[in-house]
């Protein structure tokens, strides 16, 4: 637990107990000042804390009412007085400065959006299962690692980094961002797209029992940067482009959600989709026919060669 203190010092206390309150109020006992959560920004779990869930400690916070609902959710395999105690920014103490990290990765990045108030909602809703971001220490730099997949409290899986422009994609609609896709080819042909905007629509037909999904993906982008003399300004060229960086989406998004399935989990929120549009849905019928849910992913790429450098 931090607490700011003068002139940008950050005091760090620490404390251990059976439950959320009790760590606070022995935390509490070591301060000068008064430690409350009104002012929270972020809360960072230790993945070893949360292996046999984290529902009692997510009720601790949901009851306390000076908790707010934007805060940020996040993991690390790393102790929490080693994560912040770094040196991470001349500007900033430690709190604002992973608050900044979140926030920006969200809306400018890979990193699909998710808070507190987001995560409890999907819980108490059963509509999707939840996500959270993985933040990892290398040296004196804090980086986003990834996303933890859950099964309702429970972590059941991870996303490395590399897949996370995908799974944003079929989780969350992109409004900004960077992403550069490896063409075939020689070992060292890229083409990297910017100012992302991109959305996914799913329609379910069947039943609960018998249900299939198509997942079609819509992505418009500028190529930035390409490391392959091309002629851009053919429309041929930008159409093979289109096709290739299309099937390659696919292709990752098809392994995505094969792992959704076989982990039992669904951060797409496919159940909602299918209380929402399906007659006569049953839930438990749901449960059983997701283990072997039948679905078919469609990628569709438009981009423009704005602002291309070789």
């Amino acid at each position: 637990m931090i607490r700011g203190g003068g002139e940008g010092e950050t005091k760090i206390y620490s404390a251990s107990g059976q439950t959320g309150r009790e760590v606070l109020a022995r935390a509490s006992e070591k301060s000068s000042g008064p430690l409350e959560l009104g002012q929270l920004r972020v809360i960072i779990f230790n993945e070893k804390i949360i292996e046999k869930g984290m529902q009692e400690i997510l009720e601790t916070l949901n009851r306390n009412p000076s908790v707010g609902n934007a805060i940020y959710l996040a993991i690390t395999n790393v102790k929490g007085e080693s994560l912040l105690k770094g040196n991470y920014s001349k500007e900033k103490e430690i709190a604002s400065y992973l608050s900044s990290l979140l926030e920006q990765n969200m809306n400018n990045g890979t990193q699909p959006k998710t808070n507190f108030f987001m995560f409890l909602n999907q819980l108490d809703d059963d509509a999707r299962d939840s996500y959270l971001p993985m933040i990892s220490k290398k040296g004196n730099v804090l980086e986003l690692n990834g996303i933890a997949l859950f099964k309702r409290c429970k972590m059941v899986d991870k996303v490395n980094p590399k897949d996370l422009f995908v799974f944003k994609l079929l989780t969350d609609n992109f409004k900004q961002g960077t992403y550069q896709f490896k063409l075939p080819g020689s070992s060292n042909t890229y083409a990297t797209i910017e100012n992302i905007k991109a959305r996914t629509k799913y329609k379910m037909e069947g039943n609960s029992k018998h249900p299939f999904v198509n997942a079609h993906i819509q992505v418009k982008a500028e190529i930035q940067e390409f490391t392959k003399t091309k002629n851009l300004d053919n429309p041929k060229e930008i159409k093979k482009l289109e096709k290739i960086m299309g099937k390659e989406i696919e292709k990752k998004a098809t392994t995505l959600i094969k792992r959704f399935i076989k982990k039992d989990t669904d951060p797409i929120g496919l159940r909602k989709l299918g209380r929402t549009h399906v007659r006569k849905w049953n839930s438990q019928e749901w449960e059983e026919s997701y283990k072997h849910l039948r679905f078919r992913v469609t990628a569709d790429v438009k981009v423009t060669q704005s602002g291309v450098t070789e």
